[in-house]
């Protein structure tokens, strides 16, 4: 217990971190007040989400050979805590992609079937060491479109 006294109402006093306090006001007349209580937490975690993936091959609208009968899917991945864990592949050939691929932890994914003629949709959903994620736009490309 510290008494601080003071002729003003109010009063500058250095408080340290992560400790539990409690107050009161003891007038001139030795009236006291309530007794009040807070907890001064430590400095919190900033954590933050990471951006949604890009995708670098194929870039979105783009046209592959209609010779390929595969396609590596390349993306790249930023998070300012830089503690992705992996990413979650969405492939198919409808707009909303269906899960293809859980968890890779690179940022690429090799030798996808791929038939000429049809147009393909992909999204990434990159995940962080905090549960943290995001989800990258649905990207599109065509194979000899």
């Amino acid at each position: 217990t510290i008494i601080y006294e003071s002729l003003e109402t109010e009063s500058a006093i250095i408080l340290q971190r992560n400790v539990s306090y409690s107050w009161s006001v003891t007038g001139v007349l030795n009236s006291k007040s309530e007794t009040w209580s807070f907890y001064n937490v430590g400095p919190g975690d900033e954590l933050t989400a990471p951006l949604p993936a890009k995708a670098i091959s194929p870039v979105s609208g783009a046209s592959i050979s209609q010779t390929s009968t595969t396609v590596n899917l390349i993306w790249k991945s930023e998070d300012a805590d830089n503690d992705i864990i992996g990413h979650d592949l969405y492939f198919g050939e409808t707009e909303d992609p269906e899960l293809y691929v859980e968890n890779i932890t690179g940022s690429r994914y090799n030798d996808i079937p791929v038939v000429a003629g049809n147009f393909y949709y992909w999204k990434i959903v990159t995940k962080d060491s905090a549960g943290n994620e995001s989800i990258s736009p649905v990207f599109t490309f065509g194979v000899g479109s």
